[in-house]
């Protein structure tokens, strides 16, 4: 029922990889649900050698728009609304994905698939890590990961007491507006937007498929930061 409608997603990043956002881009650009835009927000990114290679590439790219910002408040939450902000106005849903994830060809697809009444507002898939080095930090990041996913999702999405996770989710674009964006003020800006959803009395729904992996911290003040 909703092949035809568009989907705008999201790529918030700080000092990211350029290769990763690309990558991140890319994967986007080649789902099969072809109804859909590409915003993309970097925001304070101090070193202009991390974002223009991603501003460059995005160039000529009729899908795809960059924005580059500095001392933009909020953090990441700041990014999702200046976002929000340059969503074509026909987009029905937002996706979000974080800038290192690569996504699953049938990733929008199948989240639209799911958002199959008026009361379910958003689709949340896992969080998975792709296998990069190998450490010890990495082995224990996705352990975490593993837990909160397989061990603590299950059983809430049977309660609707799933939260958003930041990233691998599908909005409807009606709602999020209804919710006046993201919070700047929450350290936790996913979750709050998932509580406040709740609150409403829609559903999200978690669906436990791989739909996308991502770089997991290789340092233990990358751990501890996100």
């Amino acid at each position: 029922q909703h092949k035809n409608k568009l989907v705008s997603i999201h790529i918030p990043c700080y000092n990211e990889s350029p290769d990763h956002v690309i990558k991140a881009i890319e994967s986007c650009l080649n789902q099969t649900h072809t109804e859909l835009e590409v915003v993309v927000i970097d925001n304070n990114t101090a070193d202009e050698h991390m974002w223009r290679p991603i501003e460059k590439w995005c160039e000529n790219k009729t899908r795809v728009r960059f924005f580059f910002v500095v001392k933009l408040k909020g953090y990441k939450a700041g990014a999702l609304n200046m976002a929000l902000k340059h969503t074509d106005l026909r987009a029905e849903f937002v996706a979000l994905i974080d800038a290192d994830y690569v996504a699953e060809p049938r990733w929008i697809e199948t989240a639209l698939a799911y958002i199959d009444t008026e009361k379910v507002a958003a689709v949340q898939f896992p969080q998975i890590y792709k296998k990069e080095s190998g450490n010890d930090i990495e082995k224990l990041a996705t352990l975490e990961q593993r837990m909160a996913f397989d061990i603590g999702l299950m059983p809430r999405t049977h309660h609707n007491a799933t939260l958003l996770h930041g990233t691998m989710c599908v909005i409807n674009r009606k709602v999020l507006d209804q919710m006046n964006g993201w919070a700047t003020w929450s350290a936790a800006d996913d979750s709050e937007l998932g509580l406040r959803i709740a609150l409403t009395g829609k559903d999200i729904r978690y669906v436990h498929e791989n739909m996308g992996q991502g770089v997991a911290p290789q340092t233990v003040h990358e751990f501890f930061k996100q």
